[in-house]
């Protein structure tokens, strides 16, 4: 879109032809998916997603995310408005507009601060194609002080944000031991099982039978039939179910009340174990 904009005002006819093969090749690539998920891409994208939207959500997001990187959202809005100030706005300036228009989808229930990662890449992208900055003449004798205070500043707060990943992986190293365990126990399982983490179930060789979430938001709804997987968990059919039990509103989005009524009359919890979540094992009584 930021590039069909900015060829718009120099060459219209390039414009009309980018805009074109973009809309063929997203046709192309829905057409593809659909074929290879048997059907159900666009029911899962388009037609039966059902889950809500809260501009109240979008806006705690928006705010957490300018809590966390204030430097990243200043050099962003003042990169802007400098363009905009020049009546110059080049295809980075468009392209960090758009992508924080589009932030706005975060306030779809399910969504989290990863949604923030592209304004992040629109903010590294423009800073460089604005390299070398321009100080504003209203510093005055303040411009070199404060290109200096930037420049210090920047790799002092990219330390910052390497020392969190850092303390990240050493987190996920101490919990490969419990996954591992865990994959064990799932493999030797003779019979479905339903897990919160669905890449657990496909590297155990185990079919998704219940999507978390998306499921049970249609039978919200009223776009699925609940009964036969409520049946199945009645007779302890499914061999085991592994629940993210912490905090309580995570698993009460991802399954109806039938469904967690069922689950605390057949099923018990065996063991629990913590992957940058709390995780319970239950299986059947």
């Amino acid at each position: 879109a930021a590039a069909v904009m900015a060829l718009a005002r120099v060459r219209p006819r390039r414009a009309l032809a980018a805009a074109a093969a973009g809309g063929a090749a997203v046709v192309v690539v829905a057409l593809a998916l659909q074929w290879a998920s048997g059907g159900w891409f666009l029911f899962h994208t388009v037609t039966g997603n059902r889950n809500p939207f809260s501009l109240t959500r979008a806006a705690t997001l928006y705010l957490d995310f300018v809590w966390r990187h204030p430097l990243h959202v200043a050099v962003l809005a003042a990169l802007v408005a400098a363009q905009v100030a020049r009546r110059r706005v080049d295809v980075a300036g468009l392209y960090a507009v758009l992508a924080c228009v589009a932030v706005v989808s975060a306030g779809k229930v399910g969504s989290d601060r990863n949604y923030f990662l592209e304004p992040l890449a629109a903010a590294a992208l423009l800073a460089a194609r604005s390299f070398p900055l321009e100080a504003p003449a209203w510093l005055g004798r303040w411009r070199r002080p404060a290109a200096v205070a930037v420049l210090v500043a920047a790799p002092i707060w990219g330390a910052c944000g390497l020392g969190d990943q850092l303390a990240r992986r050493g987190a996920l190293s101490g919990w490969e031991v419990s996954q591992r365990q865990l994959l064990q126990r799932v493999r030797a399982l003779d019979g479905p099982v339903v897990s919160d983490d669905a890449s657990l179930l496909l590297r155990a060789g185990k079919p998704i039978l219940f999507q978390p979430f998306v499921m049970a938001e249609l039978a919200r709804a009223g776009r699925w039939d609940e009964s036969p997987f409520l049946a199945m968990l009645e007779r302890g059919e499914v061999r085991a179910l592994v629940l993210q039990t912490a905090p309580a509103s995570v698993l009460a989005s991802r399954y109806t009340p039938a469904m967690r009524q069922a689950i605390a009359a057949r099923y018990r919890a065996t063991w629990g174990f913590h992957v940058g979540a709390t995780y319970t094992v239950y299986e059947p009584r």
